[in-house]
């Protein structure tokens, strides 16, 4: 009797044992990485030349060309089972976009201008719930993972004082005029607007525990970002360059953020 009593008290504990979800018993884990992009795509399909200042400090602005763009994800997931977590995440993109040389005119003045502003600097917030998915007898979060998010972008282009120069062509002055001068450097953008799309994520990650709650993570992602169309043909509210224009260059910029790699660390909860 007390065999069989001692055999049951064996089943019932690798019973429970084998039942147990997560990495030691914890349920939760919490990513935090960091993104770069090596822009690949860009430097093959469009022109990735912008102005900028020849040197820190420089008021002269020369060509030059962005090699990679850099970001930062958080994540809180959720064991559900040994191989499946559902999620959210959060996190930044920090990149730049050109406008090339814009033309101006002042019709009160009868004055024409060629414009050549510094490339803008734009943020980008990513907020997407994802799952992710580990191979049949792996434990979350440890091993190789594949992640699959749908989010939601925004934009906005960052304030700051940049370096621009006027060139007049002589149709009423000699010299830029310094209210023009003024109204590039408040107008040229509106810094107020912000740029809508969203974003399709598929990424593989490797997890290896450091101890038994902290990790480490790295791995790539594969992104699609879409922009909004809907904000086409809205005008520009006064601003030199028009909401759609901007719209088309973060749309151009962000969709060749295609391949990026992460690395980072995560906290088992």
């Amino acid at each position: 009797m007390s065999k069989l009593f001692l055999a049951l008290i064996l089943v019932l504990t690798f019973s429970a044992q084998s039942q147990t979800t997560g990495f030691y018993g914890k349920k939760n884990f919490i990513d935090f990485s960091g993104l770069t992009n090596f822009k690949l795509f860009s430097l093959l399909f469009e022109d990735n030349s912008y102005y900028k200042p020849s040197f820190k400090g420089s008021n002269n602005l020369a060509k030059g060309y962005d090699l990679f763009d850099f970001g930062f994800r958080a994540s809180y997931n959720r064991v559900i089972k040994n191989n499946f977590a559902i999620g959210l995440e959060g996190g930044m993109d920090f990149q730049h976009i050109g406008l090339g040389i814009v033309s101006y005119g002042n019709s009160s003045t009868n004055a024409y201008y060629e414009i050549t502003h510094e490339r803008l600097k734009i943020n980008s917030f990513v907020i997407m719930p994802k799952i992710t998915l580990n191979s049949k007898g792996s434990l979350l979060p440890i091993g190789i993972s594949h992640e699959i998010g749908v989010g939601y972008t925004n934009t906005k282009i960052v304030k700051d004082d940049y370096v621009f120069k006027l060139v007049d062509y002589g149709w009423g002055s000699t010299a830029p005029n310094a209210d023009d001068t003024t109204n590039v450097r408040n107008n040229y953008v509106d810094y107020d607007k912000r740029y809508s799309g969203f974003t399709l994520m598929y990424g593989l990650k490797f997890r290896t525990p450091l101890t038994k709650t902290l990790l480490l993570n790295y791995g790539f992602r594969y992104t699609l970002n879409l922009r909004n169309y809907g904000q086409d043909n809205i005008g520009s509210g006064g601003a030199i360059i028009s909401y759609d224009e901007l719209a088309r260059q973060i749309g151009r910029t962000r969709v060749f953020n295609f391949v990026t790699f992460s690395i980072g660390l995560s906290l088992a909860i």
